[in-house]
């Protein structure tokens, strides 16, 4: 999978759900797209200092990717591919073909309207909530809706697999060396891990067909409000 001159790296993270929101591989009417976006969460942060005082900070996965790959992406420079770990599964694997500003993604004239992530509009001056998806990172949820736009960037792909509720069981000596809790972790290709978290990828999926799989609490069946509290799922004994 190497080529010369071009770098290849991994991003994996953990999720603290799966409700096909983030990623997104749904239209509003629940159909699977062929497209895997990730919009909404792994944003930003607003940290309180006090009542008064207050500091957005733009960082996050999506900021971080963004902000680093978006250009060598297009210009093919880099090959970047997006992992998430569910509950010590791998739920998705995805090479990320192409970032958006937020803006561009959101745009009244974007070829991703309609989607499930389609949740938000843009305006003079800022961005609001719509009426989509409205159990997803409902409307009363401000802080959550700045901590998406933190992000800045929207990641899409049209070559992933989606596991859902079908994830795959990851070995502990994979799990050693991804991440643990929410943060995430990158790894080159070239390099010790890159190259095992491939050939275990390379065993579940030809990266010719897509996988689209169920999520495990799809949003609009459940009572949710929003992303879930924080969890950090305990590694398996032994690691």
């Amino acid at each position: 999978m190497q080529q010369t001159g071009k770098k290849f790296i991994i991003y994996a993270y953990r999720l603290t759900n799966d409700t096909g929101s983030a990623p997104c591989i749904y239209d509003l009417n629940g159909n699977p797209t062929g497209v895997l976006t990730l919009v909404c969460c792994k944003g930003g942060q607003i940290r309180h200092k006090n009542t008064q005082n207050e500091r957005e900070i733009k960082t996050g996965l999506r900021h971080i990717i963004g902000k680093k790959h978006k250009e060598k992406i297009g210009n093919g420079q880099d090959e970047v591919y997006l992992m998430g770990i569910y509950k010590n599964k791998l739920l998705y694997f995805a090479k990320i073909a192409k970032i958006l500003n937020m803006e561009d993604y959101f745009d009244p004239n974007s070829p991703y309207k309609g989607r499930h992530d389609d949740i938000y509009e843009i305006f003079s001056g800022g961005f609001k909530r719509n009426v989509n998806n409205p159990k997803f990172h409902p409307k009363g949820q401000i802080e959550v809706h700045r901590k998406d736009w933190l992000g800045g960037y929207a990641l899409i792909s049209n070559c992933f697999a989606y596991w859902g509720k079908e994830s795959k069981v990851m070995p502990q000596n994979l799990l050693k060396m991804l991440p643990l809790f929410q943060g995430h972790k990158c790894y080159e290709l070239n390099t010790p891990e890159g190259m095992q978290i491939m050939c275990f990828v390379e065993k579940l999926w030809d990266f010719k067909n897509i996988i689209q799989k169920s999520p495990h609490d799809y949003i609009n069946n459940i009572n949710s409000k929003g992303c879930g509290k924080n969890e950090n799922h305990p590694v398996p004994q032994g690691i």
